[in-house]
């Protein structure tokens, strides 16, 4: 998985693309996975249940399931979330 932002002066969101290691397809037509407009998503991560995402600017958390179908699973209580950390017992 891979986030991407078109805008390197002013984020207007994100976009979510599924890759594959060593593709050679280019990164827009490998396909979205999801998109937010609002959001900005700092981090990714990897789980059974789907990829969860963190954004900066409002401090939710997504869980973005293959189909791209996702939920807002959680706030966090500062607007800033930077990173996830991976423990044995989950994310």
């Amino acid at each position: 998985m891979q986030a991407a932002n078109a805008s390197t002066a002013l984020p207007e969101g994100t976009e979510i693309y599924a890759s594959t290691p060593h593709s050679k397809v280019p990164l827009r037509r490998r396909g979205k996975l999801w998109a937010g407009k609002d959001e900005i998503v700092y981090a990714l991560a990897a789980r059974p249940d789907g990829l969860l995402a963190i954004s900066g600017n409002q401090g939710r958390v997504f869980r973005i399931a293959d189909n791209g179908a996702y939920a807002d699973v959680a706030h966090l209580d500062a607007q800033q979330g930077l990173s996830l950390a991976v423990a044995e017992d989950g994310v």
